[in-house]
Order: structure tokens, then sequence, then C-alpha cells
């Protein structure tokens, strides 16, 4: 039996991905005594895991949280990318705001991301500036449809929006606990892979 500390990154059906301190990604259950303490492992909890001899691995122990967002479920975040799409489907802007005043509360960094500009340039800009005005990171991104750069990246947006989003991250990310939130349908696996091409969504 060993012991292993890491990160969850990823929660499916009750299986648990744990990204452990050396790089190593190990898929793990939670203790029958967390449901009884009615505890539920998040995505972003640092945890302590049990490694049987056969490879099955079980979460002992879950550390101290900073902050846990119920919708979407998260712990221990640092950064949340807050999505929209700026046309089809229509932002809605009081699920924005909400989720920016949770993120101020339990003090994450609200950082909004609008796609689509593409389909209303004006609105698009227009709700960047709001959120830029109240103090948070805003980024805008129109699509150009798939097609190589001169990088050899797929360029799906504007580059030099793209790069001053990658600046940012570049920046602030390293170190930091992150995650992008949105509806449905406005480009987040697009968007990921263009910043993140190892994850092939």
């Amino acid at each position: 039996m060993e012991k292993a500390n890491g990160k969850i990154v990823k929660g499916v059906g009750g299986k648990y991905t744990v990204l452990c301190a050396d790089g190593a990604h190990i898929t793990a259950r939670a203790r029958g005594a967390f449901r009884h303490a009615q505890i539920s492992p998040e995505v972003g909890d640092d945890v302590c895991c049990r490694v049987e001899e056969n490879g099955d691995a079980y979460i002992e122990s879950i550390g101290a949280r900073k902050n846990l967002l119920i919708r979407p479920p998260m712990a221990n975040l640092d950064i949340l990318f807050i999505t929209a799409a700026a046309a089809k489907p229509a932002p809605v802007l009081s699920t924005l705001d909400k989720l920016s005043a949770i993120c101020v509360h339990d003090g994450i960094l609200p950082v909004f991301v609008i796609t689509k500009c593409d389909l209303d340039p004006a609105g698009g800009a227009h709700i960047a500036a709001l959120y830029r005005k109240s103090g948070f990171p805003a980024f805008t991104l129109r699509g150009l449809g798939a097609g190589a750069d001169e990088d050899g990246d797929m360029q799906r947006f504007d580059r030099d929006e793209a790069r001053a989003l990658r600046d940012f991250l570049a920046e602030n990310l390293p170190g930091k606990t992150a995650a992008f939130a949105g509806a449905s349908g406005i480009g987040k696996s697009t968007l990921l892979n263009l910043l993140f091409p190892a994850l092939a969504l």
C-alpha cells in the first residue's frame, strides 16, 4: 500500500482523476466515510489517496478548502474564467453578474471571456467594457473559422485577441488553480483547444 498526494482534476460517476505531485494521474474512488459524513470530493480538492497493491486507489482525506463553488462544483479556485458568447446564444448578464459576485465573495478572480464577437462586435465589446469598468479583466474573441496560422496552430480566433488572452494566462496562471465556466454552445472547447492544444477536446 502506498500514499499519494495530489489535486482532483476530474470527477465523473464517483471516480476521480487525481493529478499527483510527480505529474502522474491516478483514478480513485472516495471512501464511504465521506458519504456518511455528507462530504463530496470536488474538482480542485487537495487529497491524500491510498493506492492498493492491485492498483485500486481510494481518497482517504481531503485538505482544507479555501473556497467551494456549488455550481459549477469546484474547490480551491484562484481564477474563474467566466465565458459567454456575444450572440448565439445570447449572453445572460444576470448569470455573469451572479458568478462574478460569488467569485468576489470567495476570493476568486473573475476573468471574462466573450466569444463569437464576430457575430455581434458591438455587443461583445460593450459586455467586455462593462466588466472592465467594474475592475475585472475582460477579453473579446472574434471567430475566424478553421485554418492554420503561421505558428502552425489552428487559428479559430483573431490572432491579436487570442495573443492577449494567452499572455494573460502566461503571466497569471502558473501556480494557480483555474477553471472555465459558461453555457453550452459558446465555444469553450474550441477556446480551450486554442489555449491548451494538448487537451484535444
